[in-house]
């Protein structure tokens, strides 16, 4: 049950990070749409940028942000506090 609830709120960190537009967002998907990068049209990745920014982030920092949230979360037992982090809190 503790591994689901760890799975639960690392995803929903994604979901709330990722999928949530902001106002620039929403302006550039309704002239655009929601564009996705194809590689037969390098241009579909200036599109996407302006549409969905946000997977355009790098991964580490994706993961980061949901480690850390998913181990708040969880009461600071989780994956982003190494063995020196948890002796020194």
């Amino acid at each position: 049950m503790k591994r689901i609830n760890t799975t639960m709120n690392h995803e929903f960190v994604h979901i709330a990070t990722l999928d949530a537009a902001n106002s620039r967002d929403k302006f550039y998907r309704s002239v655009f749409g929601k564009v996705a990068e194809a590689s037969e049209n390098p241009l579909t990745m200036i599109y996407s940028f302006l549409t969905t920014p946000r997977r355009a982030s790098p991964r580490w920092y994706r993961e980061g942000i949901a480690v850390y949230l998913e181990t708040w979360m969880a009461g600071g037992i989780g994956r982003a506090m190494g063995g020196f982090d948890e002796n020194g809190f």
